[in-house]
């Protein structure tokens, strides 16, 4: 049996500067956030992605407050009832359960930092937990914990590539206090931070903190996803 290609995916940050003819090559284009509630793709971004050649799309969503989660239903409600096609990467459960009720037919996934835990449970009970919530993958940036998974698991593996999750704040580095309303002033924005007594440089990006990574290890995935900042 032939194996499968891994995919290659790229999350684009900053549709504003974009070209037709890059994202056309693209094989997968990931838009969104992870981490800002505030970042939530509107469906005049997917259909411009879409008429510039985008093959598939993935929206990645970050936990919500109330007003958060309002906002993002009226966004990818929209979406969902024009492209079936999407994928949606979830970090917060009760959006998860909202849209498996709402729209069992979208491909959804579990994304960081609501992986971190999750990507520690046995193959058994992850892929009972994904089977009962309809989640056909899980993400992370831990090589080392993919090891725990074999090829025969029925659920996908995607690697983040370029960013290592550190940690993540309600706090916004760039408005310096918790907002639930932006100009998303960050995107495309990084910032290299020092850290005491030691050679290795924090990112601060959007309202989460990282460290570059550059390899991946030897083990099966199935998709490969790299920030473009």
């Amino acid at each position: 049996m032939e194996k499968e290609k891994i995919e290659k995916a790229f999350f684009i940050h900053n549709l504003r500067n974009i070209s037709r003819k890059h994202i056309a090559k693209l094989e997968i284009v990931c838009i969104g956030s992870e981490f800002c509630q505030n970042i939530v793709p509107e469906i005049k971004q997917i259909k411009m992605l879409k008429d510039m050649g985008a093959k598939k799309i993935s929206i990645y969503t970050s936990f919500f407050t109330d007003y958060g989660i309002s906002k993002a239903k009226k966004s990818i409600s929209k979406i969902a009832e024009h492209f079936h096609d999407v994928e949606i990467m979830i970090n917060d459960l009760g959006f998860l359960k909202w849209l498996n009720k709402k729209y069992p037919f979208l491909k959804k996934g579990i994304a960081r930092p609501l992986s971190i835990d999750l990507i520690r449970m046995s193959q058994l009970n992850l892929s009972s937990f994904m089977k009962k919530n309809r989640l056909s993958s899980i993400e992370t940036d831990e090589d080392n914990m993919t090891l725990n998974f074999n090829e025969k698991r029925p659920f996908k593996i995607y690697f983040r590539l370029g960013l290592k999750f550190m940690a993540v704040s309600r706090f916004c580095p760039y408005k310096r206090e918790i907002v639930s309303k932006c100009n998303m002033e960050c995107l495309g924005l990084i910032e290299n931070l020092g850290i005491p007594s030691s050679n290795e440089k924090l990112i601060s990006f959007q309202n989460g903190y990282f460290i570059k990574t550059s390899k991946r290890g030897k083990f099966v995935c199935d998709r490969v996803v790299k920030d473009l900042i």
